[in-house]
């Protein structure tokens, strides 16, 4: 059997990388999120992408609302 590779890289994927990151989804998440191979450390590696542009969005909303919305 082929083994999947890592989307990112093309080493032996073991893991899945959630298409768009569940970061930017609510709970309850649906059953069909989009899923890549990926191996470990390229997944991983992405989380602190992640949470910083998750941060820098939300900030960024803030002063929208604060300057633009009455």
């Amino acid at each position: 059997k082929e083994k999947l590779r890592c989307y990112y890289c093309g080493q032996v994927a073991k893991t899945k990388d959630h298409i768009p990151s569940k970061n930017l989804l609510e709970k309850p998440y649906p059953k069909n999120l989009l899923t890549i191979p990926a191996c470990l450390k390229c997944n991983q590696s992405f989380s602190l992408d992640e949470e910083y542009f998750l941060n820098v969005l939300v900030s960024s909303l803030k002063l929208v609302n604060i300057f633009f919305l009455p």
